[in-house]
């Protein structure tokens, strides 16, 4: 179901998008996993299932920040369709749900996509997190007002977290409160370094946030 005789990885990396943050964003993505489909399935790391037309293959790129605004732990969505050696069509999450892009630009072979300032959901078009009131509040409430309010946002570490752990976290992501500026020149480039397949990366967040509380524990 792939291209010619690219691997799974050489694809993904063909195909990955370009990502652009605000210029005051305070984080970047830690890794990102792939999942290349070649048939219709569910996706392991997102509530949806991935339907293909005849010959296309689906790459999901599930993004993982060390924190989003509010809080430690943010994994978002993008999903490269490809036929014939080409991106088909492009879509990416959008606060537990989930865009088909309309329009987006092409970078060669690369989708670009613009990540919310503070809270990372996902559009093809960088107007469109000021383009009105909702939108536009939406992104300025966490990032000014909101930070820190969530703790840590991954399910297995709810019932183990103490109450002093969640208010060190609040309290460290306290001080990368800020104003968006919604320009959007910081670029991320997904390369061999930092992609891994899904499976490895879905375990190695729970390694990454035991770590990131330790080091916020010790004053990090």
């Amino acid at each position: 179901m792939t291209p010619g005789s690219m691997d799974e990885k050489e694809l993904a990396l063909k195909y990955s998008p370009l990502l652009f943050l605000d210029d005051r964003e305070p984080f970047l993505p830690y890794k990102v996993g792939y999942t290349v489909f070649g048939k219709d399935a569910r996706s392991y790391s997102f509530k949806r299932m991935i339907s293909l037309g005849k010959d296309e293959i689906c790459i999901e790129y599930a993004i993982f920040w060390d924190f989003d605004i509010e809080h430690m732990y943010d994994l978002e969505h993008l999903w490269v369709y490809v036929k014939d050696n080409k991106v088909i069509k492009f879509e990416g999450s959008w606060h537990g749900r989930y865009l088909v892009f309309k329009e987006f630009q092409l970078i060669d072979s690369h989708p670009v996509a613009y990540a919310q300032p503070g809270k990372h959901a996902f559009s093809s078009v960088k107007d469109c997190f000021n383009s009105n009131l909702v939108t536009y509040l939406m992104t300025i409430i966490p990032c000014r007002f909101l930070a820190g309010r969530g703790g840590v946002l991954r399910k297995e570490f709810e019932k183990s977290l103490k109450e002093e752990d969640k208010i060190l976290v609040k309290n460290y992501l306290k001080k990368f409160a800020f104003w968006p500026s919604f320009s959007f020149n910081k670029r991320f480039e997904i390369n061999e370094s930092n992609l891994i397949p899904w499976k490895e990366l879905n375990i190695e967040i729970s390694k990454r946030i035991e770590y990131l509380l330790l080091k916020i524990k010790e004053g990090f």
